[in-house]
């Protein structure tokens, strides 16, 4: 099954109600690089919701809904650009990242889709096995 929203726009629910201020509150390229590398939860259009690992080196691991992926990213013209090798076939999706409470949210340059993210703690993303339904033991 193909992640329609995660191939539309990387990584990783919609922003339905982004106030008119926050887009005009981009993270400068020293903030975009302060939060990466990292661990993340992210949600897509679609309600869509992944746990993405992004290491030094550029690469990334993420799961969701019981599949795993391998990725890049990286900073290129103060955007954030991801590329997954199954999710967005290996093409590199890029887009400005402003900070909306606790999340940041970044909207892909090309089609306007949004993406929201927040850092969590690496044991919440390595926990997560694939496959595995939250609430069960099996």
């Amino acid at each position: 099954m193909k992640l329609p929203a995660l191939a539309a726009f990387a990584a990783a629910i919609a922003v339905t109600s982004l106030p008119a201020a926050a887009q005009d509150l981009s993270l400068e390229p020293e903030e975009i690089a302060s939060l990466f590398p990292g661990h993340y939860e992210a949600r897509v259009a679609g309600g869509y919701q992944l746990l993405i690992a992004a290491k030094e080196d550029g690469s990334m691991m993420g799961r969701a809904f019981g599949k795993e992926d391998q990725g890049a990213w990286k900073l290129e013209d103060n955007k954030l650009c991801v590329a997954w090798r199954s999710w967005t076939r290996g093409k590199f999706k890029c887009g400005s990242i402003v900070q909306y409470g606790d999340w940041y949210v970044a909207t892909n340059a090309e089609d306007g889709d949004t993406m929201q993210f927040r850092p969590v703690d690496k044991r919440v993303v390595m926990a997560a096995q694939v496959g595995r339904v939250r609430g069960t033991d099996r």
